[in-house]
């Protein structure tokens, strides 16, 4: 029979160590097996605690960044953070604000597009339409 070391990692960021037959943990770990596999070490630089916390910090850092956030939510206002009420909400209101581009008269067609941006071509093609139209004749 195989044997294997527990790797749980405890409360005070050592390895359990324990001896066992199960890969999955010791007698008193192996129920926290998966729950160990999801730490991961926190993301406050130089903490060497793991954790499985969602915002990736431990439970010492993490009290520092929800006061950090606190206190910017009441620096800048929470009036800036509330719902508009619903008689502000209209259909300027929920168009975006991207001035519209002005439309100039070469814009009506794409053959005054082309004109303006290719003079020389333009007449290239006109003379071979010409030759076509008389060659077919």
């Amino acid at each position: 029979m195989a044997r294997f070391t527990c790797a749980f990692i405890k409360k005070d960021n050592t390895i359990c160590g324990n001896k066992c037959c199960d890969p999955t943990g010791c007698y008193r770990h192996w129920k926290l097996y998966e729950k160990n596999q999801k730490k991961k070490p926190c993301l406050f630089s130089g903490c060497g605690y793991h954790t499985d916390n969602d915002s990736g910090y431990c439970s010492s850092h993490s009290a520092k960044i929800y006061s950090h956030n606190y206190r910017m939510r009441q620096k800048y206002g929470a009036e800036a953070l509330q719902p508009a009420k619903t008689s502000e909400l209209s259909d300027e209101a929920l168009r975006p604000r991207i001035p519209e581009a002005p439309v100039s008269k070469s814009d009506v067609s794409s053959a005054s597009i082309h004109e303006h941006l290719f003079p020389a071509s333009l007449q290239l093609f006109a003379d071979s339409l010409r030759k076509d139209l008389t060659d077919s004749i």
